[in-house]
């Protein structure tokens, strides 16, 4: 390593980057490399090649403050939770015997990330002004991590508990389908060389979200053998965080590509697209998230640009057994400059067969425009590697 420190390296962003690198210097210490099975060797599957070469005897959580709030939250009741933040913002006197009971441990290392995260977004002022408020602040702070040092110092948060990439889905899918717009049946074939959807299974991350690079998306029409490009997705980000009133949330998301939009008549117009959105979700329980999101973009079609409005909501279960149910409804408005209302309703039922990396998908889509309605039926296998 100290020899190649001189080398001009070429980075490629898909098979010579950052991950790839890490990869082969983790392999030295290994004594061997792993064949790359996908196309896309990405920062995750890093961590999950060193796990095979049983190269990570420990996993330690080194987390910031508002990361720590979204994991320690869900394991302190919902009163203790809002004792605990009232308490915070007040900077009332610090109770000892909240976090000497069951649970003390868990419940002040909340508090000590929420104090944290409080000084870190200047609730209380920066440390240029150094007000009375801010010293305040800093005292309260040092009060909570003595109490953890006198209490607490042998002891530490297990990984295992939160969230791991070790368990996250692979990142590259092969999708296959039979798809039925009307009178016309389709088989459907897309690939997603680094991504994961909505409807797939995102239970290791802290909030549903989705992300694209590159998508393709293929139709045969299976009467006239007619093959198309169904849809093209350059980069396509949604992020459906639960707004938490310790941490706050915003939800969003960012979409650049290619598809075909249906007209009043719902005939097919390809166009360039470039859209956003930003909202906020609310969860309920641990496995029910509901969602709104303001969005708007713009489409170029026959090198004529037009924009958009395009709000949406939405609710996403999580189910036993591995399953998930996504159901959600898009209003967009003047999609064709004609100032037209076009509605699509979407609904996703999702069974996860993890130890197999295949997932089945049965969906139903409603679109209408007026009192023009057309539906739409598919059901597909994924295949993730």
């Amino acid at each position: 390593m100290i020899e190649l420190k001189q080398t001009q390296l070429t980075y490629f962003f898909q098979n010579y980057n950052c991950a790839t690198v890490v990869d082969f210097i983790l392999s030295i210490a290994a004594s061997q490399q792993l064949p790359v099975d996908a196309l896309w060797l990405t920062p995750k599957d890093v961590i999950k090649r060193a796990k095979t070469l049983n190269l990570i005897q420990q996993s330690r959580v080194i987390a910031p403050n508002r990361w720590l709030i979204r994991a320690l939250s869900e394991q302190v009741d919902p009163v203790t939770r809002d004792a605990l933040k009232k308490d915070i913002d007040e900077q009332r006197p610090i109770r000892v015997d909240k976090f000497t009971a069951d649970g003390g441990n868990i419940n002040l290392q909340l508090a000590m990330a929420y104090q944290g995260y409080l000084i870190e977004s200047k609730q209380f002022g920066n440390a240029a002004d150094r007000s009375p408020q801010y010293e305040q602040a800093l005292q309260y702070r040092s009060q909570l991590r003595q109490l953890f040092e006198e209490k607490y110092s042998n002891t530490q948060l297990e990984a295992k508990a939160f969230k791991s990439p070790l368990d996250t889905p692979q990142d590259s899918q092969l999708e296959f389908g039979i798809l039925n717009r009307g009178k016309n049946n389709f088989l459907r074939m897309s690939f997603t060389p680094a991504s994961h959807h909505l409807e797939d299974d995102n239970r290791q991350y802290f909030g549903e979200s989705e992300l694209l690079l590159f998508e393709v998306s293929a139709l045969k029409n299976t009467a006239t053998r007619q093959l198309i490009i169904d849809r093209f997705i350059l980069y396509f980000t949604k992020s459906l965080i639960p707004y938490d009133d310790m941490s706050g949330g915003l939800s969003g998301a960012i979409r650049v590509g290619y598809e075909p939009q249906r007209n009043a008549e719902f005939k097919t117009q390809r166009a360039a697209f470039i859209s956003g959105a930003i909202g906020k979700t609310s969860r309920y329980g641990r496995d029910i998230d509901m969602f709104a999101l303001l969005g708007g973009g713009a489409s170029v079609r026959n090198r004529s640009p037009n924009f958009y409005l395009q709000p949406e909501v939405g609710i996403i279960v999580r189910e036993i057994f591995g399953m998930k149910t996504s159901a959600s409804a898009i209003l967009t408005t003047n999609l064709f400059g004609d100032h037209a209302r076009y509605v699509k309703y979407r609904f996703v039922q999702s069974k996860y067969f993890s130890k197999q990396n295949i997932s089945l998908h049965l969906v139903a889509e409603s679109e209408s425009q007026g009192r023009n309605r057309q539906h739409f039926f598919e059901t597909n296998i994924k295949y993730l590697f």
